[in-house]
């Protein structure tokens, strides 16, 4: 679940309803879809808000995301 930023420069997704697990790919699919609808907004960035714990917020390092400890979240920009 997830929203546009108020000026649509960027998308946060609050929630995964997954574990995100290397092999998954469900997970493939929902970063998928979430940087195809940002494209569409006109987003120059993806962020995940709120990583669970170490282990999930290195995953979303492992998938070139970078951790903002200011907002606690991870984020990708979009080229």
């Amino acid at each position: 679940m997830g929203r546009p930023t108020y000026r649509s420069t960027g998308f946060r997704l609050d929630y995964i309803e997954k574990s995100p697990e290397a092999s998954e790919p469900h997970l493939d699919l929902t970063y998928l879809a979430l940087y195809s609808y940002a494209t569409l907004l006109g987003a120059t960035h993806v962020k995940i808000m709120s990583p669970i714990n170490k282990q999930v917020r290195e995953c979303y390092e492992h998938k070139n995301f970078i951790y903002d400890r200011k907002s606690n979240s991870c984020i990708k920009r979009i080229a």
